[in-house]
């Protein structure tokens, strides 16, 4: 309990810091920010106007129609709350979003690194995140999910760093399934890293260490916690007579509405998504690069998972279940990349390792001062570095 409450006092500081670098880094890079006038995206604007129609009484889908994740709107509805006339408080609601996932990036890196280091990894990670081509304007369903993801990976990456040591209680269990729910009710098509998550540690569980036991038990309460965060939204729906109304717009729309080719033979379609994963990636090279790198270190060195295989390929394995679940619509749209900047986080850990053991004694000042010199670094270039500017 003391090690747990002194965690807990110094990551407040921490999260604080992660929350002002957040607002001002976004007050940049997102078109949201009162900064700009006005948001040119249309889906931003859509869901904004689904968001205000949701506060004012109106139910999804029956009343308003829109094709998004209902939690999105809900999301949007409680900026609308703070501003319904701009978009400020969609701007709140992205910088707290970029703080949580900034905070959870720093969880994953504190696994390997001091505090200083951590940070600078963790900052590194949300500023190559949206100055990247493929975050836009700001305010997609990607956006929202990346602290959940990121969150997740904190279990994920703890776990196989020493599974004899270390184990996933079923309260995680429970906590990531919820997450996977929340994803589900934002955007069903990014539901394949919570997929690959629980199944990978379900298999590793029964087949290295022998136990199906534990390995179903974890898996049901997995499925648990996305029902919490599912039936919520099923009552919503049935008590205001649009159950019929989501299930059609949610999921049969949007798995039917968009062409996909037919004359593809039953290999082909199964390596395409693949394909348009490839073609999309010069959308984002940077980010793109710099995440498939953090996966390969990941996967190669002794820094991050223990020598066993199976942990070693972990994170690569989600990440590639992840990626192909999206692109296997066929659909490519710039901000489909946004997810796999979580990956880049592995890419700025290891550099800060090298950092650390080149600097040794000196090395928690030097972490210290280079924290303060990116995070300034990082707001003042951002404004020649995205599209927003």
């Amino acid at each position: 309990m003391k090690a747990q409450s002194k965690n807990i006092k110094k990551d407040i500081p921490v999260f604080i810091i992660f929350l002002a670098f957040s607002f001002g880094l976004l007050y940049i890079c997102t078109a949201s920010s009162p900064r700009y006038a006005i948001n040119p995206w249309n889906d931003a604007n859509a869901f904004f106007t689904m968001g205000r129609a949701m506060a004012n009484g109106a139910t999804l889908y029956k009343d308003i129609f829109e094709q998004k994740g209902p939690l999105l709107y809900l999301i949007h509805a409680a900026a609308s709350l703070i501003s319904d006339t701009s978009f400020f408080g969609v701007y709140i609601m992205q910088s707290v979003s970029l703080s949580v996932t900034a905070f959870a990036a720093y969880k994953i890196s504190a696994l390997y690194l001091n505090t200083g280091w951590s940070v600078f990894s963790s900052v590194l990670t949300c500023f190559i995140t949206v100055n990247s081509g493929c975050y836009y304007y700001g305010d997609t369903a990607e956006e929202f999910c990346l602290p959940l993801l990121m969150a997740s990976l904190y279990f994920f990456c703890a776990y196989f760093k020493n599974t004899q040591q270390n184990s996933i209680g079923k309260p995680a269990f429970f906590v990531v399934g919820f997450f996977a729910g929340c994803v589900a009710m934002i955007k069903f098509t990014l539901i394949g890293f919570w997929f690959a998550w629980a199944a990978y540690i379900s298999l590793y569980t029964w087949i290295a260490k022998k136990d199906f036991k534990k390995a179903a038990i974890n898996a049901l309460i997995f499925i648990g916690g996305m029902a919490a965060a599912i039936i919520p939204w099923l009552v919503y729906f049935a008590v205001n007579g649009g159950l019929k109304d989501f299930i059609n717009t949610y999921f049969v729309i949007n798995a039917t509405a968009y062409p996909i080719e037919r004359h593809y033979s039953f290999l082909v379609r199964l390596r395409k998504p693949l394909g348009v994963f490839s073609e999309r990636i010069l959308a984002a090279p940077v980010l793109s690069a710099v995440a498939v790198v953090g996966g390969v270190l990941y996967a190669a060195t002794n820094f991050f998972a223990e020598k066993k295989f199976f942990s070693r390929m972990s994170v690569p394995f989600v990440a590639f279940l992840g990626i192909y679940i999206i692109y296997f619509g066929l659909r490519a749209y710039d901000y489909y990349l946004i997810p796999i900047s979580v990956f880049t986080v592995f890419t700025f850990i290891f550099i800060a390792i090298l950092l650390d053991k080149l600097f040794k004694k000196k090395s928690g000042v030097i972490s210290a001062v280079s924290c303060v010199l990116v995070i300034v670094l990082i707001v003042v270039g951002s404004n020649y570095t995205n599209l927003s500017s």
